[in-house]
């Protein structure tokens, strides 16, 4: 339910300077506040709006709202310490109205158009600069809600000018695969759809654009079935103006690899695992008629075109772009260790937040660790996301009022050049963008400038103490494990990166930034990715077969390998007995995708009785052992008794037949005289 109210504020006797009520933990209404486009001047009135909401269940008694100005210019700490606590700074109350009550789940839009007589009787020893303008709502003395934001009293000329460097990042949703699906594509590059507003609102304008080359990649990937309207958003963006510099694929966490022991920032290996022939036997779709925005205008980038027909992309084309500042990398937070890292990892510059950050200049550039580095402005940062990317227009009238402010405040020092990096997180709406980074170009006290741009400075940075271990490292660390150990295992594989760049697509999806704010989530993805690579991969090569009872002379052991795998493998089969009555000779087998087959290990028995035959798989190319041994128990007899039984029956065989010849000789001749006498 939204109230409305609208009111004239009546004059306040002397302009009374009261100190503000002091905050209180659990107030059961929230409040949104802000003066105007965030700019008030002298002679004219100021429209207010403040939106008071209540999240219980309860509803709220009617009450008063109270409206109260800092009545001197503030500093940039004074005003970021008022904007977190309004009693940091002494206020002077200018206006108040009546509220109704509020009911459970309601909101109420009041707003108050202060008098310029008002206004300027409490400013009345203010010149040009930042204040603060804070709420309160209050019923039968108890306070209900506080809200406050800056605005601008522009009362003559800012002093200076700030330069200001903004970077908006690309950015998709935490999604466990390495690719986007056409899917998704298609509903991120929709007219509504957050990477065409995003496109849309900074293209022609001096903001530098961080792209994650997940983005090219999967569109490319997807071939003829690319969606049109993806296939359009690729071709604006290298079309625009902006400069444009890389985020790791798919902004995965530089310092959650560092943490996880990697040796390096984590790059894709391979897409051939994950291309279909099919959708590159033509031409590409055609891209989705589309009204022209500022995106269409300026010079494409010279990036490849799409491969022959018949012919997949390679590596290098799915993800080649034509950066303005390829060396750059920005991580989301700044830990020890982490711009080393960076550094180490090829890259010649990087962005850090200002709150992880101590500096001996006001400068947005120093060195870190030994590193270049450019040092984003947080609070600044923080109002301008806040205002680009909230969901409600309020919250977002409000940011806006802070961001004007913040920047007034900066604008007290002569050459005060800031970054103002905006969130990279999925946002709640894009509906603030356009205003926001309009209002960085269009205020007075503001100039927009490319990225590249900002100064060098010989700066000494040192990092603020870090919280602890990041809680994820641990399960990061032995998918980063996995990694090396299935780099190993592809070696049984004819072409290794169709396995090793698919499983490393999987692990940089895991490792996004974009799973921050879903820690839950990661754990549980996680944990399946990690029974995945033990399970599905490192697993999927198996040995087995039964008691074996070897009758007569056999001269080879049967083994069966199982390949779980949609590759086919080839491994070498080595066995080592439990004791000296076998002899076995290695084999090398292959075995095609998902299937299982007999092979034969060659072997010589030399004596009978019960043997334990370790049977093991392991890599032709490096040697190491693939999956787990097995234990084959065999009962056997050697070959000389074998032969030496065969002997020994056939001299039985011999004397008995040649002592049945001899009896019956004998008898034959006792037999003889009786017949002579007849």
């Amino acid at each position: 339910m939204l109230l409305a109210a609208a009111f004239v504020a009546a004059p306040l006797v002397d302009g009374l300077a009261l100190p503000a009520l002091a905050r209180a933990a659990d107030e059961p209404i929230t409040v949104s506040v802000s003066a105007g486009n965030g700019i008030a001047r002298p002679g004219e009135d100021l429209t207010i709006s403040a939106t008071l909401t209540n999240p219980g269940n309860e509803p709220v008694a009617a009450g008063r709202i109270a409206l109260s100005v800092s009545p001197a210019g503030l500093d940039r700490p004074t005003l970021e310490s008022a904007l977190d606590d309004p009693a940091a700074v002494p206020l002077t109350e200018v206006a108040a109205a009546r509220t109704q009550e509020l009911p459970a789940g309601g909101t109420a839009k009041v707003t108050i158009v202060l008098k310029s007589k008002d206004l300027g009787s409490a400013l009345e020893f203010a010149g040009w600069g930042a204040h603060l303008l804070a709420a309160e709502v209050t019923a039968g003395g108890a306070l209900l809600g506080t809200g406050e934001s800056g605005f601008v009293w522009a009362d003559g000329a800012p002093p200076s000018v700030v330069d200001v460097a903004a970077v908006l990042p690309l950015t998709t949703p935490s999604v466990t695969d390495g690719l986007l699906d056409a899917d998704s594509l298609a509903a991120y590059t929709s007219p509504e759809g957050v990477l065409r507003r995003k496109l849309d609102a900074a293209a022609g304008r001096q903001v530098t654009l961080a792209i994650d080359p997940r983005i090219l990649a999967s569109i490319r990937a997807l071939g003829t079935a690319a969606p049109p309207s993806a296939v359009l958003w690729l071709a604006d963006l290298a079309a625009a103006p902006n400069p444009v510099f890389p985020l790791t694929y798919a902004d995965s966490d530089i310092s959650l690899e560092r943490e996880a022991g990697a040796a390096a920032v984590l790059d894709p290996i391979s897409f051939a695992g994950a291309l279909d022939e099919a959708n590159f036997s033509g031409t590409q779709a055609p891209a989705a008629e589309a009204a022209p925005s500022p995106a269409t205008t300026g010079t494409p980038a010279p990036t490849p075109g799409p491969p022959a027909p018949g012919t997949l992309p390679s590596t290098e084309e799915l993800l080649a772009w034509d950066y303005d500042l390829p060396g750059l990398a920005w991580p989301v937070r700044a830990r020890p260790g982490d711009v080393k890292f960076v550094g180490a990892s090829g890259y010649d510059r990087a962005i850090v937040p200002s709150d992880s950050v101590t500096q001996s200049g006001s400068g947005p550039t120093g060195k870190l660790e030994g590193e270049r580095v450019l040092v984003s402005d947080s609070a600044l940062s923080a109002a301008a996301s806040a205002a680009a990317f909230s969901a409600g227009e309020a919250e977002a009238a409000q940011a806006r009022a802070d961001l004007g402010a913040l920047l007034a405040a900066s604008a007290g020092t002569a050459g005060t050049t800031v970054v103002v990096a905006l969130d990279r997180g999925w946002p709640d709406s894009t509906s603030g963008l356009d205003p926001t980074l309009r209002a960085l170009q269009s205020v007075p006290w503001a100039a927009a400038i490319p990225l590249d741009d900002v100064p060098d400075q010989d700066a000494k940075l040192t990092l603020r103490k870090a919280k602890g271990k990041d809680a994820r490292a641990e399960a990061a660390g032995t998918l980063v494990q996995d990694d090396e150990r299935i780099a190993d295992f592809s070696t049984i594989v004819e072409t290794p990166q169709m396995l090793t760049g698919r499983e490393r697509l999987r692990l940089l999806a895991l490792l996004s930034a974009q799973w921050l704010d879903f820690p839950d989530a990661w754990d549980t993805a996680a944990r399946d990715l990690h029974r995945h690579y033990a399970t599905d991969v490192l697993g999927a090569v198996t040995i087995s077969s039964t008691n074996v009872n070897f009758v007569g002379v056999p001269d080879a052991v049967p083994i069966f390998v199982q390949n779980s795998l949609d590759l086919p493998v080839t491994v070498k089969l080595s066995a080592r007995p439990s004791n000296g009555r076998i002899l076995v000779s290695p084999a090398t087998a292959t075995v095609d995708a998902g299937a299982s087959t007999r092979f034969s290990l060659p072997a010589r028995f030399i004596a009978n009785g019960r043997v334990d035959l370790q049977v093991t798989a392991s890599s032709p190319e490096t040697g190491k052992r693939i999956g787990s041994s097995v234990v084959i128990p065999l009962d056997v007899q050697a070959e000389w008794e074998a032969a030496g039984t065969t002997v020994v029956v056939g001299l039985v065989v011999v004397l008995f037949g040649f002592g049945l010849f001899r009896n019956i000789r004998r008898r034959r001749k006792a037999a003889r005289p009786a017949v002579d006498e007849s």
